[in-house]
């Protein structure tokens, strides 16, 4: 059974279908949904995995629905959709660094910023 299948015979069988009526509605065996329904609760819904593809269940419980069958999953699919980062010029000293994308900064360093705040007087940070 697909994903899409799994999630209407539970809907299906919450609406209070009978199974007899699932079973010719979606062409599956009888056997195949009487175990579908062993499994999983009325509130299970089944889900597919952004990063491997792999097939999971999102119980109920608190919280946000997982979106990935595991956690090496997620951290991959977050590592793979990073933010990118460009170059840009220090407004202080002239030097080219690289910093994320979406960030409004004008400096390469804190001693940039405090030179261009303070001028040459005051090179040290205020706030060690």
């Amino acid at each position: 059974m697909t994903t899409e299948e799994k999630n209407k015979a539970l809907q299906m069988k919450h609406d209070g279908i009978g199974i007899r009526e699932v079973e010719k509605v979606l062409n599956v065996k009888v056997s195949t949904l009487q175990s579908l329904y062993e499994r999983s609760d009325d509130t299970d819904v089944y889900f597919v995995c952004p990063w491997c593809g792999k097939e999971a269940v999102n119980k109920k419980t608190k919280g946000r629905p997982k979106k990935f069958c595991s956690r090496k999953c997620a951290v991959r699919y977050k590592s793979a959709h990073r933010p990118r980062s460009s170059t840009r010029v220090c407004k202080c000293c002239g030097k080219k660094y690289k910093q994320l994308v979406g960030k409004k900064t004008l400096f390469c360093s804190r001693e940039c910023y405090l030179i261009h705040r303070y001028g040459n007087k005051r090179i040290h940070d205020p706030n060690p």
